[in-house]
């Protein structure tokens, strides 16, 4: 097996032993129900940055209940190369030397932090860039209104459209996926249209999560290494993918990203999860006890502030028959109104205070358009605002190029609207080193930015006191941009005094992807998860058991034998499509009865018992779920076997009675016994027990949820069903939401989380 090493330090949480026994794995792909592993990928796709997060997840051992380990076994994408895990959501491209003569030149197209790289080491322009992929998924990005966010996406959509018009005019369309420019690509593809380049930068978030996982397991990765090539079908076909998306989405937009989640190679049951409560998933599962053994009831309005938007969710997170829950105790609200909307604010407040024609005269002095102007201070503004404390005098917005103008001693005139010196600059000056603003300035743009999001966590505070009088006022949390701005949390402690907000994301981890990879192991959390599959054993039937209508049935006189006596089989169903996973409980039983003919008692023990699991994604299972064969339903593919095991039973656990043909205990006889399932979803593998009586062919306990089995009384045979991830969906439309309306108990007493 060929390996590189492992960055020392990139995740110090990671134990070397734990990859080491993953590793191990990867090359007796493809694996048995009983053993492998899974990747459990959360995603959060930002307007301003994205990260991805990553489980490895071994089965069965991976336990569905209690709190998911938030370091230990996880992967932060982008720290492969000494890098940020929040990931700029922006590409980049620069035309190559074509391969031959008369060709046209070649089309990279760059990612993330390489476009950032590529920028500083100037191997690609500005207008080579594009950012706010995220925006062209909006239905509002056809907006032409004079509006804030129709003059946003307007802009958006012309530098959108500039690139692939580029790509188009220049490069016919071709693009080839690189990391550097100096690299061999790791994919190609066509770009004809903005669609196209989100599917691009989409499928990089893939690639890059490979690479990251490979680099983290010790496993080059080169086309031609056998171990890495294992490890991407590994990675294409056992990953589980949840992706988060802004609450004000209809769902109209939601299927239309799904789309684009698919083209890029996520699978098909990539589930959607609101970006606010993704947030709060997180948080709790980092802060408090999702298990089954504690009654600790808290609500809490979460407002995750992003690029975009902003989404406020209320959660409730109470335990219903002992297992904890999620609950919704006001409606999510959101609003495009996110973090670019502070930087257009700047600009406006900026041009105010320069006025009209003392901006015209810095503009001809610097050699730029009012498009670069406001690109500048926006791209300048997005580092500032990120360390805005409300205690300095004075803070710098660099302008990118600033350096370059080509008259800046012209431009550079002292300050405006304020005094030169003076104890504190009022407004704002431009200076060599960039855009100098004083305080207040910044403190009133942001204040202004600030009264659409204050007025809608009212609203949802308001809704919450209407709903439940008698409740104490649920906790205040914020979270955004991997760290939001110290003044946002000064704000909004000022305005919701007694509340003590609290900020939860302190660039340490991505919540929300880490939330995301928490819903994919915990969605019991939101409700009863439905099978996406049916689930059965194979029963071998009489035909003398078959009722006399089913026996004049034409289709099963077809399905006789030729000694007449039996049926091929039929099935017994431990769940169907739809039905409940997961229970309250995690747990439950069915039970049956079979027999079979043995043609000699003598030479038949101990009777060998072939159990097969079967699956199918039908709503109904004809032909099987009463007498029909089931042979015949696997044929026509409507039923496949997902396991076959087999269970040796001697003499002594069965019950003998004499055959029709024989009325004494001479051959042919019938072999009788029950047999109970038990079918456990307590684990990430879920497993079904079969077991039969160790004695007469019947069971001496009565069945209830108090019965287990006894390794005396009962013969057992454990088969595991597979990946969890692999029969269920969410709520099948593919989305993970609060449940309504969770009971409230007025002496329940709300508790509070601990600070990060």
């Amino acid at each position: 097996m060929a390996a590189t090493a492992r960055r020392q330090g990139s995740n110090p949480s990671n134990e070397p032993e734990l990859f080491e026994t993953l590793r191990q794995m990867i090359d007796k792909y493809p694996w048995g129900l009983e053993s492998g592993m899974t990747f459990l990928i959360g995603v959060d796709f930002g307007t301003i940055h994205s990260t991805a997060v990553v489980r490895l997840a071994q089965r069965p051992q991976e336990f569905i209940r209690g709190n998911v380990p938030g370091d230990n076994g996880n992967i932060f994408v982008g720290r492969r190369q000494q890098l940020s895990y929040r990931i700029p959501s922006k590409v980049a491209i620069a035309a190559q030397y074509p391969e031959a003569l008369g060709l046209p030149d070649r089309c990279a197209m760059l990612f993330g932090h390489s476009v950032d790289q590529a920028l500083e080491e100037r191997t690609v322009s500005d207008e080579d860039v594009v950012d706010l992929l995220k925006l062209f998924l909006f239905p509002e990005y056809t907006a032409d209104d004079n509006g804030a966010v129709g003059q946003l996406m307007r802009q958006t959509r012309v530098q959108h459209d500039a690139l692939v018009n580029k790509i188009g005019n220049r490069h016919e369309y071709k693009v080839l996926y690189k990391e550097k420019l100096q690299d061999r690509e790791w994919g190609s593809g066509e770009v004809k249209k903005m669609e196209d380049v989100v599917v691009a930068y989409l499928k990089f978030i893939l690639h890059n999560t490979l690479l990251e996982i490979a680099h983290e397991m010790g496993v080059a990765a080169k086309e031609n290494d056998g171990t890495f090539v294992k490890l991407r079908q590994i990675f294409e076909q056992e990953s589980h993918v949840a992706v988060s998306v802004p609450t004000m989405w209809s769902r109209t937009t939601r299927d239309n990203f799904l789309k684009l989640l698919h083209g890029a190679g996520f699978p098909s049951s990539t589930a959607l999860v609101p970006e606010a409560v993704s947030a709060a998933v997180g948080h709790f599962n980092r802060t408090s006890n999702l298990r089954d053994d504690k009654r600790e009831p808290v609500n809490m309005i979460l407002v995750d502030i992003g690029g975009a938007t902003f989404d406020v969710a209320g959660v409730r997170k109470y335990f219903q028959s002992g297992s904890a829950r999620f609950g919704e105790i006001v409606k999510q609200k959101g609003s495009f109104h996110g973090s670019i909307r502070l930087n257009q604010l700047m600009v406006r407040h900026v041009a105010q205070i320069f006025g009209r024609s003392r901006l015209r005269s810095v503009l001809d002095s610097l050699g730029w358009t009012a498009e670069e102007w406001s690109q500048n201070i926006k791209d300048g503004f997005e580092i500032t605002k990120r360390s805005f404390d409300n205690t300095e005098d004075t803070y710098v917005i660099g302008l990118p190029g600033l350096a370059q103008a080509q008259d800046m001693g012209g431009a550079v005139g002292g300050a405006v609207g304020g005094a030169v010196g003076s104890a504190a600059l009022q407004e704002c000056e431009l200076r060599p080193d960039g855009l100098v603003v004083g305080r207040e300035v910044v403190k009133a743009v942001f204040d202004k930015w600030l009264v659409e999001i204050i007025k809608i966590i009212r609203q949802s505070q308001d809704e919450f006191e209407n709903k439940y009088p008698n409740a104490l006022a649920p906790l205040l949390t914020l979270c955004g941009w991997g760290s939001l701005p110290p003044y946002v949390l000064q704000k909004c402690n000022e305005e919701f005094r007694g509340n003590n907000v609290t900020l939860i994301e302190k660039k340490k981890v991505p919540l929300i992807a880490q939330g995301n990879v928490v819903t994919l192991l915990r969605a019991d959390l939101f409700f009863d998860v439905p099978a996406r599959y049916s689930y059965g054993i194979r029963i071998d039937m009489l035909w003398e058991d078959v009722d006399v209508e089913h026996q004049t049935n034409q289709e099963l006189v077809d399905a006789q034998t030729e000694d007449g006596y039996f049926l091929p089989d039929r099935a017994l169903w431990v769940v169907r499509k739809g039905e409940s996973l997961i229970g309250p409980k995690g747990l439950f039983f069915k039970e049956g009865h079979t027999r079979v003919t043995a043609r000699s008692i003598r030479r038949t023990f101990p009777f060998l018992w072939e159990i097969d699991v079967l699956s199918s994604s039908h709503v109904e299972v004809h032909g099987s779920d009463k007498y029909g064969a089931v042979s015949r339903a696997i044929e026509a593919g409507r039923i496949r076997v997902v396991k076959r095991d087999s269970m040796a039973i001697d003499k002594k656990s069965c019950k003998i009675k004499p055959h029709p043909a024989c009325m004494r205990f001479n051959d042919p006889a019938y072999i009788e016994f029950d047999f109970r399932m038990r079918v456990d979803f307590n684990t990430i593998c879920p497993k079904v027990i079969i077991s039969i009586p160790a004695e007469g062919g019947e069971f001496k306990e009565p069945l209830d949820e108090n019965w287990t089995e006894e390794s005396e009384d009962c013969h057992l045979v454990g088969i595991e069903l597979g990946l969890l991830h692999d029969h269920t969906a969410f709520q099948g439309n593919k989305d993970a939401k609060l449940d309504a309306n969770p009971d409230m108990d007025d002496e329940d007493e709300e508790s509070g989380t601990e600070n990060d």
